[in-house]
């Protein structure tokens, strides 16, 4: 069953033994926000997954992600079809630094052809060539996340309890009790750990598996 926003909040003021007289509602919702993007950081939160096109402009390599997505995190993957050729092969665009990108520049290749590297520069894409064509970019990355809202967060379950914990604990620090802070954090670690070491079995599972596999605890 998913907890609402009130939930959360009744099991961490029952945790702490206290009230909205002893710490705040606003604070309480504060602490269960940090604890909800902290956990989104170290476990695999498939809804987090996106992806969008970039429909190149010749003679243009940069590209502001702004234009395209406002809750981008992080970049995971890019890929490239070559419209030009009619090709059907999404082909990987290698990852490099803003400054390798420019340093390593052929002047012995066309500057309009087709992109073979990408660097991220500020809040935009630069491509290592002038594109010759529109060709068709797909970028897969991590999605930012918002505020935990009224009817609670879209998560697995199992996460329920730990962000209780984790943000309970940031209430005792709000509090100045480190030694309760730092029990409920050791707590909320070892779910932590064997969370993530189900998960990194699965991904392994799943790497050497043929079949489609479907994941319940994933709403």
């Amino acid at each position: 069953m998913s907890l609402s926003l009130a939930n959360l909040q009744e099991e961490i003021y029952d945790n702490l033994g206290m009230d909205q007289n002893d710490i705040s509602l606003t604070k309480v919702n504060q602490n269960i926000n940090r604890a909800f993007w902290e956990i989104s950081k170290k476990l695999k939160f498939r809804q987090q997954d996106s992806e969008f096109v970039i429909v190149l402009t010749p003679g243009i390599n940069t590209y502001s992600f702004a234009s395209y997505v406002s809750d981008l995190d992080a970049v995971r993957h890019i890929t490239i079809l070559d419209t030009q050729v009619n090709s059907t092969t999404w082909n990987t665009i290698i990852q490099t630094d803003y400054e390798n990108l420019m340093d390593a520049e052929d002047d012995t290749i066309p500057p309009t052809t087709i992109p073979t590297k990408y660097a991220r520069f500020d809040d935009k894409i630069v491509f290592n060539y002038l594109p010759a064509y529109g060709y068709q970019v797909k970028v897969w990355y991590k999605k930012s996340l918002g505020d935990v809202l009224t009817t609670g967060p879209s998560i697995p379950e199992e996460w329920h309890e730990l962000i209780a914990y984790r943000a309970t604990a940031r209430c005792w620090i709000n509090k100045g009790s480190i030694p309760k802070a730092t029990q409920m954090f050791a707590v909320s670690d070892n779910i932590l750990r064997d969370l993530i070491e189900t998960e990194t079995k699965e991904e392994k599972d799943y790497s050497m598996s043929s079949a489609r596999i479907l994941r319940a605890r994933y709403p």
